[in-house]
């Protein structure tokens, strides 16, 4: 479970609530409190949401799970998960390798190269095993932790928009709509305004 992300993502120093809260979560979690009126109302909003929108309302709900620890286990520690198959193992170097690099440029032959195809063969296999292009994962990748630098940190939207990948801050702006629906400084805004919203006595 905690590979879900790819490895390298979930290294990250902020993120280190989330990774053990996938580790804790094998065995499936009952949430409790005014925490699980917050989920469900999250989960709600992924059901409209784009693609992109939706790994981002999911990683905004992990962190909140894991910052409130308001759960309990359903099933004992002896639950295992299935291994994956040999195309989630390949998958996976590609995801690993952009969360690694998603603040550089990446070019579709880099990234074919780690699979050791063409760029038309990984361009082909990448949209049959993931459903979506190459260049729409990267942009999910890149918006999903623009959106993370939004709320947590005091950035504007210009060093933001660099520190994810971005030189053009025009195109920055068009793909962020794009993908979540509202301009970065609405987005702000907005999940603030629920946060507040939702936040209260346990």
């Amino acid at each position: 479970m905690p590979d879900i992300f790819g490895s390298t993502f979930l290294h990250l120093p902020e993120l280190q609530q989330v990774k053990e809260l996938l580790v804790k979560c094998a065995p499936g979690l009952k949430i409790t409190g005014t925490l699980k009126t917050m989920a469900a109302s999250t989960i709600e909003k992924m059901t409209m949401a784009s693609a992109g929108g939706k790994m981002i309302c999911l990683l905004l709900l992990m962190e909140e799970i894991a910052e409130r620890k308001k759960y309990t286990p359903l099933s004992s520690k002896g639950f295992m998960q299935s291994p994956g198959d040999a195309d989630r193992q390949k998958i996976k170097l590609v995801f690993d390798y952009t969360f690694r690099h998603y603040t550089e440029k990446i070019t579709i032959k880099m990234v074919a190269g780690i699979l050791n195809m063409t760029r038309q063969s990984f361009c082909r296999y990448f949209k049959n095993t993931t459903k979506k292009t190459y260049i729409r994962f990267l942009m999910e990748v890149r918006i999903g932790a623009a959106c993370r630098l939004l709320v947590e940190d005091e950035k504007n939207v210009s060093e933001i928009s660099y520190e994810c990948g971005y030189n053009n801050i025009s195109h920055f702006n068009h793909q962020f709509r794009f993908i979540t629906g509202k301009k970065p400084l609405a987005y702000k805004k907005d999940y603030l305004h629920n946060s507040n919203l939702s936040a209260g006595p346990e």
